[in-house]
This record gives C-alpha cells, structure tokens and sequence, in this order.
C-alpha cells in the first residue's frame, strides 16, 4: 500500500510500527513504497509465515509488526535509507539510525538544506509542529523552538501530522529533488 503499510492477498493489513513514510503523492512516498516492496520480495513465499495474525493493532485495525529478514528489520531499513522517519518511539537504535540518515542526508532528508525544510517549528517531546498547530497553540512560549527541521529529525522528533505534510512538497511541487533523493537510495 505504501511504505509503512503492507496490504496482503487475504486483506490482512499490517502496519509497520514506530516509524512514518511519506504519504502517497508526497516526496519519497513512491520510493518507500517500492523499498518495503523489494525488502518483502526477498521473503518470498516466507513472508507469510514471518507475519504473525495474532497481536496489537491500532486504531484502523492494522496488525502492528516489524518484518525482518536475515537480522534486518523493515523498519531499521527504511530508516537508514531516509525514506522513513521515527514516530513516536524512544528507542535509541532506531534515533541513532534516523540520526545518520539525516547526517548524510539519505532519501527524503535531502531536503533539508533547503529552505523549505525552514521553521520556526515548536519542539514536544516526540514531534515538531509550526507555531499556529492547534495542538500546542497554548504552549507555545513555554516549549522549544527550532528554526530549521534538521534539528528535530536528529533529535527523532516527527514532523506532527495535523500542521506539517512531510515532505514539505509532491513531486511535482518545490524543486526538483527526484534525481538527488534516487541517487542516494
């Protein structure tokens, strides 16, 4: 379906946690898509066997599981080709992979040195939000600010899904950055 959701042929759907791709028509969105694709074809017929029908789902009534193959998890690579971002998570391993992936500017994080990736944003404890966002309009004097999005994403915040569509673009929107996000991936 996209890159953080897998739609399989019985229709069970399973959400990929801790981690948030580009939504369809945004920057990225079709390279995620297409990473989770082929990080599944390497299971082959096993992937069924890999995902479990029973455990916690969210609100949509996704199965929410990691797949991994040979020791490597979905999730860890779609962070370390920056076509993912942490989503509400603490984990260390998966900021610390986020963070590199911002340093080197790898998948949708090629953005960042442009001005559009420019705030102020407002920083909470696991996401960054424009000053007007009505989930932290009240706050706003009193929580952290940042002027540009490199900060947060390599602090593992997330771009708040009510105030920032991100990447900031689709891809026929801001500059052409399609060549330069598929050379680094």
């Amino acid at each position: 379906m996209d890159g953080d959701t897998v739609v399989f042929d019985s229709g069970e759907r399973l959400r990929v946690p801790s981690v948030d791709c580009p939504e369809v028509g945004r920057l990225g969105a079709e390279e995620a898509r297409e990473w989770t694709q082929r990080f599944l074809d390497r299971l082959g017929r096993n992937v069924r066997s890999a995902v479990k029908t029973e455990g916690p789902r969210d609100r949509y009534g996704r199965l929410l599981m990691d797949v991994t193959w040979e020791g490597e998890s979905l999730s860890n690579s779609l962070l370390s080709a920056g076509l993912a971002w942490v989503y509400r998570s603490h984990d260390p391993d998966l900021l610390a992979i986020q963070a590199r992936a911002v340093e080197q500017r790898q998948g949708v994080h090629v953005i960042l040195d442009h001005a559009v990736a420019d705030g102020p944003f407002v920083l909470t404890a696991t996401s960054f939000h424009r000053p007007s966002c009505g989930l932290i309009r009240k706050r706003t004097a009193e929580l952290p600010w940042s002027a540009r999005a490199i900060r947060p994403f390599t602090e593992g915040k997330a771009p708040c899904r009510r105030c920032l569509s991100w990447p900031p673009w689709g891809p026929l929107g801001g500059p052409d950055l399609s060549g330069s996000l598929l050379k680094k991936i």
